[in-house]
């Protein structure tokens, strides 16, 4: 709760007048008049007065926020950049520019304090409306996580327990897809799929293997198997409770989204293990 509150503290940050005479830091929020050329004319967009930049926050061209930093309100200084090659506008991409400043305040950053003032910027109605909803929160997250690491242990034990031959076919098909998929979130700039061949290998296939092999035991549910894992999820279960918090929920949740699972798997486990139900439920989970 604490950490939680902190992080939203310093979201809603201000900016502090610094002593007089104190240099700019980075991070500092500092208001300045600027005027910028290129090729010793000026353009459209390059001058403003009394804006307030924060050092560090990169919202300049590439190296113009870096050489505000050590000086003093009153002090001008001249900013050499280069605008990339790739900006916006035709008439300046590539072209170097110098920029006229100067320093009319020099401002610290501070985090917001913890109160009802706050509460109200993130829509509460005061402090204690606004813990209310960070607990809210963090107990949802942890019942998914938890129920991400229950998810886990069950598909593992099924896939340990069921073993038969699939068709080539299919697991190629698959292992074909989980290799372009990953290809692609490595490589996010490409859109489309004009792009070199994408060899699998022996990971994607072992996926492949278990997404398939658990679509078809979800397709074709065997009642005598779903009884075992309603035995051995109490156990589970147990051990969950237990001795699971913390760091134990983050680690359950990286294993379970590096898990690969599919769409049919987490209807299996639904099918199989339909624990988690809302206290209105019927309680009636067996799988037909």
């Amino acid at each position: 709760m604490d950490e939680a509150l902190a992080n939203l503290a310093e979201t809603a940050q201000d900016f502090v007048d610094r002593k007089k005479g104190t240099k700019s830091k980075d991070s500092d929020q500092v208001t300045i008049d600027f005027f910028g050329k290129v090729d010793e004319e000026a353009f459209e967009g390059g001058a403003a007065e009394d804006y307030p930049l924060v050092l560090g926050s990169n919202s300049f061209i590439p190296g113009f926020e870096a050489q505000l930093v050590g000086l003093k309100v009153g002090e001008e200084v001249e900013v050499n950049v280069t605008f990339p090659a790739d900006y916006g506008a035709e008439n300046l991409a590539g072209k170097d520019a110098v920029f006229e400043c100067k320093i009319k305040a020099v401002k610290a950053p501070k985090a917001a304090e913890i109160n009802d003032e706050l509460a109200t910027k993130f829509g509460a109605e005061d402090l204690a409306a606004l813990k209310g909803q960070i607990s809210e929160r963090l107990e949802a997250e942890y019942t998914g996580a938890a129920r991400a690491v229950q998810k886990r242990h069950l598909l593992d034990a099924l896939d340990e327990m069921v073993k038969f031959e699939l068709p080539p076919s299919l697991v190629e098909a698959e292992a074909g897809q989980i290799a372009h998929q990953l290809w692609h979130d490595e490589n996010p700039d490409v859109q489309g799929h004009d792009h070199p061949e994408i060899e699998t290998t022996d990971e994607h296939n072992i996926l492949a293997e278990r997404r398939v092999r658990l679509g078809w035991v979800w397709q074709r549910p065997n009642k005598a198997l779903q009884r075992l894992f309603r035995r051995r999820k109490a156990s589970w279960q147990h051990d969950l409770n237990a001795g699971c918090s913390g760091a134990c929920m983050k680690g359950g949740l990286s294993l379970y989204a590096s898990g690969g699972l599919s769409r049919a798997q987490n209807q299996l486990q639904r099918r199989v293990c339909p624990f988690g139900r809302s206290k209105g439920s019927s309680g009636k989970g067996e799988a037909t």
